[in-house]
């Protein structure tokens, strides 16, 4: 099937990061209070590495094959996909010179060292990712196997790889012969009711022998796919949410034109396992998901309409034939247990109305009525190549026995016939109960954030009566720490309930450990929070109250989120999502996407142009800059039309919002024109890059003069010249303009005292921004020297604080920095690409995407004993860490093959450094595989070359 790759998720991955709970606010402080300065356990012995002999060797093994960046993805629609390849980690100074291909349509040809689809022959080229297939057209359908090798630095040639393999999906609407189908109509299209859970079967008899089988399907909004009573694939949720197809919007809380692109998603599976000679049946029930949202109507009535299903099973015999099963009018259709299943408020499911065997062969669905016609979704038909929605683990269930309380009221009360149990987190996903209970009892599960808020989530089970009965919902997710229990005829043991962790299956592929508890808390509590708001391959505000995929929040949270989990083609399908959200005329794109409703202003918007930014810096995809440039633009040239006569922008479309930074720890003052119009110049500074890149070199004027004109107005309108001070000085008012290089050079240095000066002398090391600022207060702190004050900013315990909200019980983090609102907010996590970039300084380069080239550019502060991070990019793995040993300081970098990268060490350029126990001199750079670019008296840079270092030196200047 169409998945992320053939790594077998454990739920230890996220058990790691799953028991935080049970700390204390004594405990809390007393462990922040050894603080920064006292060496923690976690990740200590990885600051040590087995340094390998420094000599460069050879290497020209390949492994890790990836097309399109799954490993042997299934049901792939882009007709030239992207190959690529690591090279082995394990070698000093390994590159590639360069690479052959081969493809073929039959493993027996390929084995053969044959490529009858494309053979591409030697290319010289050190590239092994984004490798753009370019053989013969491919169809439908079409299984491609492939190989390569590569030859070395030195030009040895390698061994062939392993063989891969991909398979393409439906390329073109003529390959779908299936029919979309529903249930009877519903008669009040208005209702905000919905009917019963449709169930639908049919049957197929397979009397050849069987070569293969795949089934192509949509069920909007949610499907479950059985054959022969066993469901096919692991997934949840499916399929990713989109905007679907026109729709009626009504009621809406400000007006918005729905009029951008609409696509639908499909899924393929190999199901040749499932089939058996004789006659088969397959079954499908549906659920209403987002397709028949009708629960949530604060930002307006959006749904689309009744759920409906297309399916088309492709048979392929020994003989050489085919058939297809496809979806018809003559597909029978019945409801059964699941009376109710919504999004936002949960699932009804009565056992006593079971089906028993509905999906086996010889069942009789003679009572059965048809299924009927119905009209399709507007929406192009594209395969989904994002991860799915998966239950990834699993959390143990603790009974509780007093009243708890949370920051917003009661959270549970004991009571005769009420049940409490903790999780000791938040998370995202539903609970499994097994229960045995008298027939007809009613049980409800209700669903409780750590805050006391209940968002109206909860499920109910009405027992069937027979022996132990096991219940989880389907069609529904929700944001909880706590539930409560409600019904139990008699009480119900802690070990029969279950807490199943659920979201976008994205692979964990960095990590970040130092000296701080409290710096590893907040990044755990990040961890938490992003997975939990990964639901559809949408980046969403939170699981609970909203759910939607708001750009500002999703722009904010990237950055961290592509440090430590595979994001690449999440990101690429919400990039999507982005641009069909556009209008086509006015250029604006809605505060969510796909478009649900929402509020917010041009930052928002903005992911837009940041988000494929991301994807191209971070894993050096051309592709996604070039298929978006167009909606990039037009975006921009909308933020200009929003501007009034001085230049600053003013409004968004009529009747909507135009916020500016939000969630500030006190009421927002600073101006929303002034961040808004200083994201326009920073946009217009990334459309320069951009247009260059794209080969759009007409545009790079323009773009500059529009960068000069937004800059020129921001610091017309709201720099004070006197005070070297922009607006009101604060909320993050000078660090927009510091942030996005706005500030006339001449003013920098003072404009930068300020910030300073406002941080120690009136907030006392605390942040008083919103979600836009505060990353940046750490960017700008650090570029500047000043990394210790931004510690120390992050290492608060007092309010308004990371550590306040931890010391208070937090295991994700907060929507607002007083704790109201959702406890399950993942947008404030924007500073946890600081530890990654700043702290043990892994940044990528622009200019040589995908980490090709990088720089290693920490910044050690003293009240820090040691420091680790560990990204695996496109090429592989990249480790920084650092430590102090009395006032030496050891650095250790790993670069993988085919990679190289510039080290930065601060406080350098007078002491001698020691690289893997050799004095870095002329005369012993070239054996070790090291070139010096730059020396002054604050730095020394060099440039590695793929491998393991250890740079020791006695650093000058550092805080």
């Amino acid at each position: 099937m169409n998945q992320p790759g053939k790594h077998d998720r454990k739920s230890e991955q996220h058990n790691s990061i799953a028991h935080a709970g049970g700390m204390n606010r004594r405990k809390f402080l007393v462990l922040t209070a050894a603080g920064t300065s006292a060496l923690c356990t976690i990740g200590a012995a990885d600051t040590a590495i087995a340094l390998p002999t420094p000599a460069i060797l050879s290497s020209t093994h390949v492994h890790h094959l990836t097309c399109e960046f799954m490993v042997d993805p299934s049901g792939i629609d882009t007709v030239k996909p992207r190959l690529g390849w690591q090279l082995a980690p394990e070698v000093h100074g390994s590159g590639q010179s360069a690479y052959q291909i081969l493809v073929a349509h039959d493993p027996a040809i390929l084995a053969r060292d044959h490529g009858d689809l494309w053979d591409s022959g030697r290319i010289s080229s050190e590239e092994c990712v984004n490798v753009i297939y370019n053989g013969e057209l491919l169809r439908s359908g079409m299984r491609c196997y492939w190989k390569v090798r590569i030859w070395n630095q030195d030009g040895m040639p390698g061994e062939w790889s392993e063989p891969a393999v991909w398979e393409m999906g439906l390329l073109k609407p003529s390959d779908w012969h299936a029919d979309w189908i529903s249930a009877p109509a519903i008669e009040n299209a208005d209702s905000f009711n919905t009917p019963p859970t449709p169930y639908f079967r049919t049957t197929f008899p397979i009397s050849k022998v069987l070569k293969s089988a795949r089934a192509y399907i949509c069920g909007l909004g949610y499907y479950e796919f059985y054959l022969n009573g066993t469901k096919v694939g692991n997934q949840v949720l499916a399929p990713a949410q989109t905007d679907y197809s026109r729709r009626n919007l009504s009621h809406l809380l400000y007006p918005v034109r729905d009029n951008g692109v609409k696509r639908v998603l499909y899924n393929t599976y190999d199901i040749t396992a499932h089939l058996h000679p004789g006659r088969n049946a397959v079954g499908v029930i549906l659920g209403n998901g987002w397709y028949n949202q009708r629960a949530r109507r604060v930002e307006g009535w959006m749904w689309y309409g009744q759920p409906r299903l297309i399916l088309q099973i492709r048979l392929d015999f020994a003989d050489g034939t085919s058939t297809f099963v496809t979806t018809t009018p003559q597909w029978k259709v019945t409801t059964g247990p699941i009376l109710q299943d919504a999004i936002f408020t949960g699932e009804t499911y009565d056992a006593q109305k079971e089906i028993p065997a509905w999906c086996q062969a010889d069942f009789d669905d003679s009572s059965w009525p048809v299924a009927r016609a119905i009209a399709a979704p507007t929406g192009t038909m594209m395969a989904q190549m994002a991860p799915f929605d998966r239950v990834v683990g699993n959390l143990t269930a603790i009974a509780l026995t007093q009243a708890v309380h949370g920051l917003e009221g009661r959270i549970f009360q004991p009571e005769p016939g009420v049940y409490g149990f903790d999780f000791g987190q938040n998370f995202a996903g539903w609970v499994r109960i097994k229960v045995r209970q008298p027939a007809g009892t009613k049980i409800q599960i209700h669903y409780i954030e750590d805050s006391g808020l209940r968002y109206g989530q909860s499920d109910t089970y009405i027992v069937k009566g027979t022996d132990e009965e096991v219940y989880e919902p389907r069609f529904t997710w929700h944001g909880f720490r706590y539930i409560e229990l409600n019904g139990c005829i008699t009480p119900p043991e802690a070990q029969a309930i279950t807490g199943r962790l659920v979201h976008t299956d994205v692979k964990k592929n960095g990590d970040f450990a130092c000296s701080s508890p409290l710096l590893n808390r907040i990044y755990d509590n990040y961890q938490r929070t992003e997975l939990a708001a990964l639901h559809g391959a949408v980046p969403m505000d939170c699981p609970h109250r909203e759910r939607l995929g708001y750009g500002a929040d999703g722009h904010l949270s990237a950055q961290p989120a592509i440090y430590s989990f595979d994001m690449h083609r999440l990101y690429i399908k919400w990039a999507m999502d982005l641009a069909n959200a556009q209008g086509p005329h006015s250029g604006f794109i809605p505060h969510t996407a796909p478009f649900e409703g929402g509020g917010g202003g041009p930052a928002w918007g903005s992911a837009a142009v940041l988000i494929p930014w991301y994807v191209y810096v971070y894993y050096g995809d051309h592709r996604i800059l070039h298929a978006h440039y167009d909606v990039m633009k037009k975006w921009v040239a909308f933020l200009e039309s929003c501007t009034n006569s001085s230049g600053i922008i003013t409004h968004e479309e009529p009747g909507g919002w135009c916020l500016g930074d939000w969630a500030t720890p006190s009421a927002i003052a600073i101006p929303p024109e002034l961040v808004n119009t200083c994201y326009l110049a920073y946009l217009c500074k990334l459309m320069v890059r951009i247009a260059a890149i794209v080969g759009r070199p007409a545009d790079v004027a323009g773009f500059q003069r529009s960068g000069r004109r937004a800059a020129a107005a921001v610091n017309e309108s709201f720099f004070n010249t006197t005070h070297s001070s922009y607006s009101i000085a604060r909320q993050g008012a000078d660090v927009f303009p510091l942030a996005f290089d706005i500030v006339p050079p001449a003013a920098r240095r003072r404009v930068l005292a300020n910030v300073v000066n406002h941080l120690e002398n009136v907030t006392h090391r605390h942040f008083d921004t919103g979600i836009l600022a505060t990353p940046l207060v750490l960017e700008v702190l650090t570029n500047h020297g000043r990394a210790d004050l931004a510690l120390a900013l992050m290492s608060q315990t007092t309010y308004p604080s990371y550590g306040w909200q931890i010391a208070l019980g937090a295991t994700t983090l907060w929507e607002n920095w007083n704790g109201m609102g959702s406890h399950i907010h993942p947008m404030f996590g924007s500073v946890c690409a600081w530890f990654f970039r700043d702290l043990a300084g892994i940044r990528p380069d622009w200019r040589s995407p995908g980490f090709r080239t990088l720089f290693i550019k920490p910044h050690p502060v003293k009240a820090l004993h040691w420091v680790r991070a560990e990204h695996d990019c496109p090429y592989g793995l990249i480790k920084s860490a650092w430590r102090w040993h009395g006032n030496q300081l050891a650095v250790n970098i790993t670069i993988p093959p085919a990679s190289s990268a510039f080290v930065t060490l601060a406080g350098a350029g007078r002491e001698i450094v020691q690289c893997n126990g050799k004095p870095l001199t002329s005369g012993t750079e070239g054996v070790l595989g090291i070139k010096r670019e730059a020396t002054n008296n604050r730095v020394l840079i060099v440039h590695v070359r793929s491998g393991h270092y250890q740079l020791v030196y006695r650093p000058d200047g550092v805080h």
